[in-house]
């Protein structure tokens, strides 16, 4: 199962995606965010590629996490060798149910720009639970 430690994201995600989450908790009272997948070994980003590829459900990555490297597996990159993405779940206030509607994440976008990393929510296929650091290229 992928890691949910923010201490093996990146240092700018340690430090930016815990001011999100607070000034997202902070302003729905609704719904409550909280870091979702962290690290992927190679085969948990493969099972994710496989998805809509053989395996049931929709495609959710191009990342195979061989031939392309998703910014979740750790890699050395800027001087660290950790995640360069962080994943955030939105949940129902008790923290039981997840909210799977876009909306809910839309507010990600912004946020994540506030805290100077990006949201995946402004690709051209959307990707809204994702947030990486900037210097990220796929």
């Amino acid at each position: 199962m992928p890691s949910r430690d923010l201490t093996q994201a990146c240092s700018i995600l340690q430090e930016a995606v815990p001011r999100l989450v607070g000034m997202y908790n902070g302003r729905y009272s609704d719904k409550m965010a909280r870091v979702g997948e962290v690290l992927r070994t190679d085969q948990e980003q493969l099972a994710k590629w496989q998805q809509g590829r053989g395996l049931p459900g929709k495609i959710v990555t191009n990342a195979d996490g061989t031939r392309i490297k998703s910014a979740h597996q750790a890699a050395l990159f800027h001087g660290e060798n950790a995640s360069h993405a962080v994943d955030i779940d939105v949940l129902s206030p008790d923290g039981k149910t997840y909210v799977t509607h876009e909306q809910a994440y839309w507010p990600l976008i912004g946020l994540a720009t506030a805290v100077g990393i990006h949201s995946g929510g402004d690709w051209m296929k959307p990707d809204f639970p994702h947030l990486q650091c900037v210097y990220w290229k796929l």
